[in-house]
């Protein structure tokens, strides 16, 4: 880990791989990112193999020097912890369908109301807008 980022806060709303890089890559700069994830389930990537002592290798490096909190982001007080954590971070990174966290109210218009100088990266497997933009990568 390097400290180019070091104080940079950032909140990781991605799964499985081509958005968790981004994250990656910002953890090993130095950014203290918390990964949030669904209880229960977690990141998919927890749940693919090759394990080593019972946990995914694959989640293992590609969260390497981040925190996790398990929120159930579709619950009241779920949401009332993540706005609080929102309130201590610099930047976002999510992964989803275009509209799936705007339903949420996670969208960029919606959390700038609660933290106005956020970084927001939206990821998705086929862009924002287009015929394809509304299907699943997997």
């Amino acid at each position: 880990m390097y400290p180019l980022l070091d104080g940079f806060r950032v909140l990781d709303l991605t799964r499985l791989i081509h958005a968790g890089f981004v994250t990656q890559w910002l953890a090993d700069l130095g950014a203290d990112v918390i990964k949030v994830e669904a209880p229960g389930v977690g990141d998919y990537l927890r749940g693919l193999p090759p394990f080593v002592n019972g946990v995914s290798a694959g989640y293992l490096a590609l969260n390497r020097n981040k925190r996790s909190i398990s929120l159930n982001l579709k619950s009241e007080r779920g949401m009332e912890i993540f706005h609080e954590l929102l309130g201590t971070a610099d930047a976002l990174v999510q992964v989803s369908k275009p509209g799936s966290f705007a339903r949420m109210g996670l969208d960029y218009d919606s959390l700038a109301t609660i933290k106005p100088d956020l970084v927001y990266t939206e990821i998705s497997a086929f862009g924002q807008t287009g015929p394809w933009s509304t299907m699943p990568a997997h």
